[in-house]
């Protein structure tokens, strides 16, 4: 018996050292935001303009008026995107548009 909550103690430290040592997921986003900004910097300073594929797509759906087609088409070219996200980022381009 003994054996065996011995056995339990030590595989709950090793569980959590494991926890400990694995980064967490707002440390991994974090260093994501970091590592994104530093490239971004990088484009800048490199006079470097990045224009994304499907932003093309969105442009086009908005150029015809078809805000709904432009929020659906980002959907799915960004799977995981909720809708309010893509509305957000569609209404962003759509001002860029209209700007120009």
């Amino acid at each position: 018996m003994d054996g065996l909550v011995g056995l339990l103690a030590i595989f709950l430290l090793i569980a959590i050292g494991f926890n400990l040592l694995s980064p967490s997921k707002n440390t991994i986003n974090w260093r994501l935001t970091r590592l994104e900004q530093k490239v971004d910097l990088l484009m800048q300073q490199l006079n470097i303009e990045y224009v994304d594929p499907s932003s093309e797509t969105i442009r086009r759906y908005l150029m015809q008026g078809k805000k709904l087609e432009a929020i659906r088409a980002f959907r799915e070219l960004n799977p995981g995107t909720s809708l309010q996200e893509a509305k957000t980022v569609v209404e962003s381009i759509a001002q860029t548009i209209h700007q120009s």
